[in-house]
């Protein structure tokens, strides 16, 4: 597991406007420029925060990422 990874990818999109337009428009490609496992990635594909927080994603980081996915 890569949890630093996956809350980075995480912490980069909060925070980085490129990164937000590249979650929308090419999330497959954003994902490939962390170091994720399957499991993490489809997780943040599928927008599935209860699987986040089983890998161990801050609550609040998660938040974050969801309400990304309801938006693409």
């Amino acid at each position: 597991m890569s949890l630093y990874q996956l809350q980075k990818f995480l912490y980069v999109l909060n925070r980085d406007e490129a990164a937000q337009d590249k979650y929308r428009e090419d999330l497959d490609a954003l994902i490939a420029e962390f170091d994720l496992t399957d499991e993490e990635a489809g997780a943040l594909r599928d927008g599935d925060i209860g699987l986040l927080y089983v890998l161990g994603v801050n609550g609040p980081v998660s938040y974050t990422h969801l309400r990304a996915h309801e938006t693409s």
